[in-house]
C-alpha cells in the first residue's frame, strides 16, 4: 500500500517538472499567460494549440508527458486507497461503513467481500478491534499492558445498547471466551449487556459458503456470524447448534435485554430431504397436522389457522409454528437445498408478535439466493446422500435438531 502512495508521489513530482517546463516555453510567447498556467494548469491547452509546431514555444511534449504523469498517479493513488480499504476491512465500525456507503459504494461493496471473505474462513473481525485507550497509560510498551487489550471484550457498542457496564474488563475478560458450559451460572440479567457490547455487524450481502447461497438482507436488517453471538446464545439459554449460520437482527432491537427477539438461521448438512409423497397429498397431510402435538418434542403443539404448517410450492419454502406447555411460540421456516436445510428460527414470540414472526422467517428463507446446482428438487438423484426425514418429518418432529 505505502509502495502505491510512493509511486503516485513520484508521477506528480515528474507532473510538476513537466507544468515548469510548459510554463518556461509559454513564458517565451507570453509571460502572462505562462504566470496564469502555472497556477491553472488547462490554461496550457490554450498554448497548446495556438503554439502548435512552433519552434520556442510549442509545449507538444511537455503538455502530453505531463498528462501521462498526472493520469498514472491519479491511478495508482486511487488503487491504494482501495488497497488500504481492503487490508482494513475488519477496522471499520458501522458508523464508518455508513459514511463508506454513501460516500463512495463500490469501495463499500470490495470492504464488505473482504469482511464476508474473512468470516468464511473462520476469522473473527471482532480480532480486528483497536482498543482506543491502548497506549495511553504509562507503560503502555509492556507486555502486561499488550495481554491486557487483547483479552479484554471490545467497548465499542454498535447495538441499540448504552448500558453503563457494557464493555468493563470485568465483566468481558475470559468469561468472553469461556466454553458454553460454563455460562450456565451466570446471570443473564447481569453478563447480557457485556456480552451485547462491542458487536460488529454485516449488511447488505451475506454468503454461507458451507451451504453454497447467499441471502441480501432487507433494509435495516444486519447479520451476525456464530462467532460474536455464541455467548449472547448460551446466556439466553438458546445455544447455537454446532452449524449455525449465526443471527439476523433488526437495528432496533436491543441485545443486551433478555426478550429480544433474534431471527436464528441453522444448516443441517443432512443431504436431500425429500418431499417424500406426491406434492398434492404432502400438502393434505401437512393441514392435518395443524394442531398437532410434535412427536418427543415435550408438549409442542403446531399452530393452527394462519400458523398451521404450510407448503409454498413456487418459492419451496416450508413455514410452521410451535407453542409449548407454557405458551412460548415459535416460528420456524426451512428452505431444503440440493444437500442439506437451511432453517430459519425465531423463538420466544409473544401472541402479538406471532404473525411479525411468520412473515420474518419467510421473508428471509425467500431472499436467500440459491445457484442453480444447488437447487431443491422433489426427488433425488441416483447416488446423492439423502436424509432418513421427509419435510414433513421435519414438521413432525421426527428428527428436529437438538436444542
Amino acid at each position: 500500500m505505502l509502495g502505491s502512495f510512493g509511486s503516485a508521489a513520484l508521477y506528480y513530482g515528474f507532473a510538476f517538472l513537466m507544468v515548469i517546463w510548459m510554463v518556461v516555453k509559454i513564458a517565451r510567447g507570453s509571460a502572462l499567460l505562462a504566470i496564469a498556467t502555472f497556477f491553472i494548469w488547462p490554461l496550457a491547452i490554450v498554448s497548446l494549440f495556438r503554439n502548435w509546431r512552433d519552434p520556442d514555444t510549442d509545449i507538444r511534449i511537455p503538455f502530453f508527458a505531463f498528462m501521462l504523469a498526472l493520469g498514472l498517479s491519479l491511478f495508482v493513488a486511487n488503487r491504494g486507497v482501495n488497497q488500504a480499504y481492503i487490508e482494513g476491512a475488519g477496522y471499520f465500525s458501522d458508523e464508518d461503513l455508513a459514511l463508506i456507503q454513501q460516500e463512495d459504494p463500490a469501495a463499500y461493496a470490495q470492504i464488505m467481500q473482504e469482511r464476508e471473505r474473512i468470516v468464511a474462513e473462520g476469522g473473527s473481525l471482532d480480532d480486528y478491534y483497536v482498543d482506543e485507550d491502548y497506549g495511553d497509560d504509562e507503560e503502555g510498551d509492556s507486555s502486561d499492558s499488550v495481554a491486557a487489550s487483547n483479552t479484554v471484550e471490545p467497548t465499542r457498542s454498535t447495538s441499540a445498547s448504552s448500558s453503563p457496564t457494557a464493555g468493563s474488563a470485568s465483566n468481558s475478560g475470559p468469561a468472553a471466551t469461556a466454553p458454553a458450559d460454563s455460562v450456565v451460572d451466570e446471570d443473564p440479567l447481569l453478563s447480557l449487556p457485556s456480552a451485547a457490547a462491542g458487536l460488529s455487524y454485516i449488511y447488505a450481502m451475506v454468503d454461507w459458503p458451507l451451504a453454497g447461497v447467499s441471502i441480501e438482507l432487507p433494509s435495516r436488517f444486519r447479520y451476525l456470524p456464530p462467532q460474536r453471538v455464541r455467548r449472547l446464545a448460551d446466556l439466553r439459554r438458546q445455544p447455537l447448534l454446532p452449524a449455525s449460520f449465526g443471527w439476523i437482527v433488526h437495528e432496533t432491537v436491543d441485545l443486551a435485554q433478555p426478550d429480544a427477539w433474534v431471527l436464528e438461521v441453522d444448516y443441517l448438512d443432512v443431504g436431500h430431504t425429500p418431499l417424500g409423497l406426491e406434492q398434492a397429498v404432502f400438502v393434505e397431510q401437512l393441514a392435518e397436522l395443524a394442531g398437532v402435538q410434535q412427536r418427543g418434542r415435550g408438549g409442542r403443539r403446531l399452530g393452527e389457522g394462519n400458523f398451521a404448517p404450510q407448503w409454498d410450492a413456487n418459492r419451496r419454502v416450508l413455514t410452521w409454528s410451535l407453542t409449548d406447555e407454557e405458551g412460548r411460540l415459535e416460528q420456524r421456516a426451512a428452505l431444503p437445498l440440493r444437500s442439506g436445510l437451511l432453517l430459519f428460527v425465531v423463538r420466544g414470540l409473544t401472541l402479538e408478535q406471532r404473525e411479525l414472526g411468520l412473515r420474518l422467517t419467510r421473508l428471509m428463507a425467500n431472499r436467500v439466493a440459491v445457484p442453480e446446482s444447488k437447487e431443491w428438487r422433489p426427488a433425488a438423484e441416483a447416488g446423492e446422500p439423502t436424509s432418513k426425514t421427509s419435510l414433513i418429518g421435519w414438521v413432525r418432529g421426527d428428527a428436529m435438531p437438538s436444542p
